[in-house]
């Protein structure tokens, strides 16, 4: 199973804001980069079981993160 997360860095607030939509409800935000990729790979896992997904156990706990920026 592959997992894409949108991480941005929301100034205002100063935090880390983590969202997919291929994981339904999972808004997590931490102050770290290092947290907010800790706070994901815990919360993955238990909304995929809270939707039912059978594949859920499957699930790596290992999360790729690369940089992106996109110019408007």
């Amino acid at each position: 199973m592959s997992i894409r997360i949108e991480v941005l860095f929301d100034k205002e607030a100063d935090v880390y804001v983590a969202t997919s939509t291929d994981v339904p409800g999972l808004v997590v935000e931490a102050e770290s980069f290092h947290e907010i990729k800790s706070e994901v790979t815990e919360a993955i896992p238990t909304l995929l079981e809270l939707r039912n997904n059978s594949d859920y156990h499957h699930t790596s706990a290992d999360v790729i993160y690369r940089d992106h920026i996109a110019l408007a």
